[in-house]
């Protein structure tokens, strides 16, 4: 096999049958059947996008299964697996980041589609690498911002850098040693929590390649801050699986 990237854009057909609240998805295969009138129900088809990756196994990998134990041979085709999947667990987590950024767009393998997300963009007085910036009174202006939109947020999400900043502003330091807190995380964290947020700090990484060199991105990118209300966000559905060929 030769590692193969590739997107389509797909139809998903799928029959809602009827039951006791109105239309209703087949539950899931482990759980209780619900109780429904089979003959009652409509086919539904909802436009999603197909994303398919492949790795490959090299020559020398071949000549060393044919001669491995066959309990080897399983644990090898479970790791292939394995990485095909984190691959696709990794294209999802970078589609809803993306989501929150405002949209989501996919230009690939003839395909070329966006889809917008209706979000508030924030600003601020000042680059919060600066000690004198206000940043407790630039959450305060954007949590207003978003209340007018009647948004409530809930968590405030940035990267372990973008958090370093908190440790060494001026107003959030004296709020820290004018309480007689001695852990600054905790005092941090008890400062924002009286906001009514709480931290989410994301370093996850993921990798691009482009001929035969990869670079690394942070899903949170440093200076970048989002807050995220407490309802849950319908950012898509996705579903991912793999099979042997």
């Amino acid at each position: 096999w030769l590692p193969q990237k590739k997107v389509n854009k797909t139809y998903f057909d799928y029959f809602a049958y009827k039951g006791a609240e109105g239309m209703m998805l087949p539950a899931h295969p482990d759980a209780e059947p619900p109780d429904i009138n089979m003959g009652q129900g409509e086919l539904k088809r909802v436009t999603g996008f197909h994303f398919k990756e492949r790795t490959k196994i090299t020559a020398s990998e071949l000549t060393e299964l044919y001669q491995a134990d066959p309990t080897y041979r399983k644990l090898f085709m479970v790791d292939k697996i394995d990485w095909i999947l984190q691959r696709a667990k990794v294209r999802i987590k970078k589609l809803i980041w993306d989501a929150f950024r405002g949209s989501i767009a996919i230009a690939e393998n003839g395909q070329n589609y966006t889809l917008s997300y209706a979000i508030q963009t924030g600003s601020v007085s000042a680059s919060w690498a600066n000690p004198a910036t206000n940043i407790l009174g630039d959450l305060e202006t954007n949590m207003a911002l978003l209340s007018t939109v009647g948004a409530a947020p809930r968590w405030l999400v940035l990267n372990s850098k973008t958090y370093s900043y908190f440790k060494y502003n001026n107003s959030i330091v004296s709020l820290i040693t004018g309480a007689g807190m001695l852990k600054k995380n905790e005092g941090i964290n008890s400062i924002i929590e009286d906001m009514g947020l709480n931290i989410v700090i994301v370093d996850d990484t993921y990798e691009t390649e482009s001929g035969g060199t990869y670079t690394s991105h942070k899903f949170v990118a440093d200076d970048e801050v989002f807050l995220i209300g407490e309802a849950t966000y319908k950012l898509g559905n996705f579903v991912y699986y793999a099979h042997m060929h």
